[in-house]
């Protein structure tokens, strides 16, 4: 009943997630409802699922779920990851009929959120982002949704041709009251780590503390993030549950879609010791992983990480991946118990996908992920059993029934 749904507690990061993706409906004007919608404005929610989630939170996720605006970064193709780690595709999961019920009864709710679609039904052009941001923020207030929305305009690899002007010479793009379009610049300033540093100086508030981690890895030139790397490892650590998660999976998401530029590899050396969050979040955009034209899958065995640190990134999900791949990728070549715990650290959600190989690993560490099957990656589970069940030789029954004396009194 609507009165009992709304007495629903979410008390933890993820319960937002789970309750929209259970299909929960609040009722108008709870205080669920508030929950909800701050919870999908916050980043929370993101990985739902746009058929499962319902009422006007759900709605916001139909229409201004992040995918849609990768999708839209890398030039309208739904299939915009270099390779499967487990986040949700683009606009292919959910129907244009029912996108649209759902920004109608978005604009029943708020007459300006016709502002937003009106953001949205622009031509090509880093507009499109900066300029939705924009209206979200009129209608919601600053929030990672838009600063995510945003930074994916900043990361587009085109943007130095349509956006002239460096610095902006008018708003912030941190702060309480952020100015979205300047953040979209902020690409045109990857290279002026002062601009960073007076930018750092300046922002109070969590929210903002996120947004600046997130466009310096985002955006920002290898030097840049050198120079800015105590302070991106300080903030990145001190973050609330929620704006830590939020700029996890959104770099996440970043760092395995096509759009954006690829830091080196070396980079994870060059930063030193260094928080396992902050590590991660330089390793989305630093791995080497992809799948080639012909579908063959590279997995970056991550040799700047110890097993441990990519054992300890499970603690991160699905936005893991790179350590899931380094752990996998080294199990191909040198296995050992360690790894296979790093595996498990990862647990049974996390997404890998393993290159065809012969012997995926040493048949004894196969068999102890077949005695705990709800611990290890699937992939990894269903490598285990397909190897183990083709080497496996039963002994003929005639010589086992003669060693075991089955028919003692037989001839």
């Amino acid at each position: 009943a609507p009165r009992d749904v709304a007495k629903l507690h979410l008390g933890s990061t993820d319960s937002p997630a789970l309750a929209l993706g259970a299909g929960v409906t609040a009722p108008a004007g709870s205080e669920l409802e508030h929950r909800l919608i701050a919870a999908v404005l916050g980043g929370q929610c993101s990985e739902v699922e746009p058929y499962t989630a319902s009422g006007i939170a759900g709605d916001l996720i139909k229409v201004l779920a992040p995918a849609r605006f990768l999708t839209m970064a890398a030039g309208g193709q739904t299939n915009f990851y270099r390779v499967q780690v487990g986040h949700r595709h683009g606009p292919g999961a959910i129907l244009e009929s029912a996108r649209l019920v759902a920004e109608q009864r978005l604009c029943g709710r708020d007459a300006r959120f016709e502002s937003v679609l009106g953001s949205l039904r622009q031509g090509p052009g880093t507009s499109i982002w900066s300029d939705t941001a924009r209206a979200v923020a009129s209608v919601y207030g600053p929030c990672w949704l838009a600063t995510e929305i945003a930074t994916i305009g900043a990361v587009v690899s085109e943007l130095e041709e349509i956006t002239r002007g460096w610095p902006p010479r008018e708003g912030v793009p941190f702060g309480p009251n952020p100015d979205y379009a300047c953040l979209a610049q902020a690409r045109l300033g990857r290279n002026d780590s002062t601009w960073w540093q007076r930018q750092y100086d300046m922002i109070y508030d969590d929210l903002s503390r996120a947004s600046w981690c997130l466009a310096l890895i985002a955006v920002a030139s290898e030097d840049a993030i050198l120079a800015n790397i105590e302070r991106l490892d300080a903030l990145a650590t001190q973050l609330p549950s929620e704006e830590r998660q939020a700029l996890v999976l959104t770099s996440s998401r970043l760092g395995a879609s096509t759009i954006g530029r690829r830091l080196e590899p070396d980079l994870l050396k060059r930063i030193g010791p260094r928080s396992t969050l902050t590590a991660l979040l330089i390793a989305h955009h630093c791995s080497q992983t992809q799948t080639s034209k012909e579908g063959a899958i590279y997995l970056d065995p991550m040799t700047a990480l110890s097993d441990q640190q990519l054992a300890d990134m499970g603690a991160f999900g699905l936005a893991g991946w790179p350590a899931l791949h380094g752990l996998s990728a080294r199990m191909r070549t040198e296995p050992t118990d360690g790894l296979l715990a790093g595996l498990r650290a990862h647990g049974p959600h996390a997404v890998v996908t393993l290159p065809e190989m012969a012997t995926p690993a040493p048949r004894e560490l196969l068999v102890k992920i077949l005695e705990a099957p709800a611990a290890y990656p699937l992939a990894w589970l269903l490598a285990a059993e397909n190897f183990v069940a083709r080497s496996h030789q039963d002994r003929p029954l005639l010589e086992l029934a003669r060693a075991e004396s089955w028919f003692a009194d037989a001839a």
